[in-house]
C-alpha cells in the first residue's frame, strides 16, 4: 500500500507533506535562528525528485 506522500508525488504540481512538514520546520527555524541542516538536506534532496 501506498503511502499519502508516495501518492502525492506521483501527482505533477501536487503539494505534499513534505511541503508541509518540512517547509514549516525551515520557516521557523530561519525566522528563530535555528540552524536546519538536517531538515533541509532531505528536504531538498525529495524536492529535487518532483
Amino acid at each position: 500500500t501506498k503511502t499519502s506522500y508516495q501518492r502525492d508525488m506521483e501527482i505533477p504540481g501536487k503539494q505534499n507533506e513534505g511541503e508541509l512538514f518540512g517547509g514549516t520546520i525551515l520557516r521557523l527555524g530561519k525566522e528563530l535562528g535555528i540552524r536546519t541542516p538536517v531538515t533541509a538536506s532531505l528536504y531538498n534532496g525529495l524536492k529535487g525528485k518532483k
